[in-house]
């Protein structure tokens, strides 16, 4: 009987460790990688989503070329993560009022006039 109670405290570190998901509260889109590239980076957002506070954090992000980012944000952070140039998408953001990016050596933040 004990055995079977230390099944859920076994399974949980597992779970957290092969299962990662982007956390969403309100318009605030969070999502942690692994260092790695997403798997599939053109669907990380769908396009009714109207997230204005976005945060990629521990991806690489150096061979990406789109991420469909919601024409809706604000204001996107980049924490750890690799890359190359900042995408062209990022650009064309109309409401983007706060771009920050935050590397090993390095840190960019810019805010953006009306």
């Amino acid at each position: 009987m004990r055995l079977l109670a230390l099944v859920p405290l076994l399974m949980a570190p597992s779970r957290a460790f092969f299962f990662h998901y982007p956390s969403v509260h309100g318009d605030s889109y969070s999502y942690e990688g692994d260092g790695d590239a997403p798997d599939h980076p053109e669907n990380l957002f769908q396009p009714d989503d109207t997230f204005t506070d976005v945060t990629l954090e521990n991806w690489d992000l150096s061979q990406v070329a789109v991420l469909n980012l919601p024409h809706t944000v604000q204001k996107l952070s980049l924490v750890k993560c690799k890359l190359s140039v900042i995408p062209e998408e990022v650009r064309t953001l109309k409401n983007l009022r706060e771009l920050y990016d935050s590397r090993a050596l390095s840190s960019f933040w810019c805010q953006f006039e009306d």
